[in-house]
């Protein structure tokens, strides 16, 4: 899905959308795999916002009807 869809998906599910200069606090975020080297090139972003999860875990999570655990979908 886009990035606009995963977004809509977020929403719908109660969920909140921040941006990397609003969070003020450790939390999950969510990336995909095939892009992952984008966050890897920041060694902060990889530090300060730990664990960073599979975007497959938010869609297995909807398919499945409830909150999965994380830890398989760690990258």
């Amino acid at each position: 899905p886009s990035v606009a869809e995963i977004e809509d998906l977020i929403r719908r599910g109660g969920g909140r959308l921040l941006t990397l200069s609003t969070i003020r606090r450790p939390c999950t975020i969510l990336c995909d795999p095939a892009v992952q080297g984008s966050f890897e090139k920041d060694a902060g972003v990889i530090a300060r916002f730990r664990p960073i999860i599979s975007i497959h875990w938010l869609l297995d999570c909807i398919s499945a009807y409830t909150i999965l655990d994380r830890h398989d979908y760690i990258v």
